[in-house]
């Protein structure tokens, strides 16, 4: 079966990508899976975990890191318990997919995905006053 597949920084740019499976020797009935680690070697972004635009992929901070979307108390705690935990996983969970006008969206893409998600379990566990 033909396909395409593609690996996307948080900000939407290409990291990698298989735009024809076949010449690539790859066949998605064929049960195939992989792994890739983050981050990945070479990308540039925010690598700053509290950032609003924080990309779990980076590996090397360009200086684009911006703090002004979040709160000053308290950045990304969406229960507001002071720790990053098991309900803000689950509030992201309840707007995962939203396209518009999200309440939950941590990378400020106007979205709330996979890349929301990832940048919040790089929290996860902490407290807020540490």
């Amino acid at each position: 079966m033909d396909g395409a597949l593609w690996l996307e920084s948080i900000s939407g740019d290409t990291i990698w990508s298989v735009t024809d499976s076949a010449s690539a020797g790859i066949d998605f009935q064929s049960g195939m899976g992989g792994s890739f680690c983050l981050p990945v070697p070479g990308w540039m972004g925010c690598t700053d975990e509290a950032a609003c635009n924080f990309d779990p992929s980076a590996a090397q901070d360009d200086g684009t890191c911006h703090f002004d979307c979040l709160p000053d108390d308290c950045p990304l705690d969406l229960d507001g318990d002071g720790y990053y935990g098991a309900s803000d996983i689950l509030s992201l969970l309840a707007e995962f997919g939203c396209l518009a006008q999200c309440t939950v969206d941590i990378t400020g893409d106007g979205t709330v995905s996979a890349q929301d998600i990832l940048a919040y379990l790089a929290l996860y566990g902490e407290s807020c006053e540490e």
